[in-house]
């Protein structure tokens, strides 16, 4: 799964790459803030989504609300498991992103790095890395396939009013991905890393059924991609550089990726 992602840069460079957005944003947010966004807490991120003929781009929040569910205990829950849709589930006709016609809605999530966590043998703390394609030039965002919804509900003013909430799409990991994401619940997963002209298609009015199928079985290469470690990202802990969380952090007598025992652990010394 994928459930934190950056968005280091200015949101300009995305209405660059789609001159045709329209640009519906209701929200100045802290550019600072942007850097880490963390799933688990719902939080608003920048979304780009064709509304019938417009291609728009405005704020949403990170998780599809389970409009479905009525026991009010298990929504939470259940919107945790909407923060991802697995690519081979979409088109599934008994699948609830089929049913439902969120397969129909698709998006796109601007960001600069999406955030996964490695699993070292005999470490306390996971290992998190920034990871990001090569597609696009360091300081522009890259873009993550969507899916979204819109209700209404009432807001604090108990007025009726419209809201978004969307999903991230996510593949099978190729080679390097397996290697950074190796543990958890849902290990050896990406986001469906895909190149701009094929993110395009994902969202363009003419798109086929035939162009949805082609797109969620792309699986982009190894080489393609560009990662690092950083510094922890959960707790309050700041770094102690002053940088940003998106910035490299050397994590010390690190294995290299494909060996995940650290050099004089047992396992480590059984190997040589």
């Amino acid at each position: 799964m994928c459930r934190s992602i950056s968005m280091h840069c200015e949101i300009e460079l995305t209405i660059d790459a789609f001159p045709e957005l329209e640009n519906d944003k209701q929200v100045v947010f802290d550019k600072e803030g942007l850097v880490y966004i963390d799933s688990t807490s719902f939080p608003l991120a920048d979304v780009i989504s064709r509304q019938q003929d417009r291609m728009v781009l405005s704020e949403m929040a990170w998780g599809v609300v389970p409009l479905f569910e009525k026991d009010r205990d298990k929504v939470v829950s259940r919107r945790l498991d909407m923060v991802n849709a697995r690519a081979e589930r979409i088109l599934d006709e008994n699948s609830f992103w089929y049913k439902s016609g969120l397969v129909r809605q698709p998006a796109l999530i601007p960001v600069t790095s999406i955030f996964e966590y490695r699993h070292i043998h005999g470490w306390n703390n996971k290992v998190p890395y920034a990871v990001r394609t090569n597609h696009q030039p360091e300081q522009h965002p890259f873009y993550v396939p969507g899916m979204y919804q819109l209700h209404h509900e009432h807001d604090a003013k108990g007025q009726l009013v419209q809201v978004g909430s969307f999903t991230m799409v996510t593949t099978e990991a190729n080679e390097v991905m397996r290697q950074i994401h190796n543990g958890g619940n849902n290990p050896h997963r990406m986001p469906l890393f895909l190149p701009l002209d094929m993110g395009k298609q994902w969202i363009s009015s003419s798109r086929t059924k035939g162009d949805v199928k082609e797109i969620l079985q792309y699986r982009l290469p190894a080489d393609q991609l560009s990662y690092h470690t950083v510094f922890t990202l959960s707790g309050k802990k700041s770094r102690p550089d002053g940088k940003a969380k998106d910035a490299y952090w050397e994590w010390p007598n690190l294995p290299e990726l494909g060996n995940d025992y650290p050099k004089g652990s047992a396992m480590q010394t059984s190997l040589f």
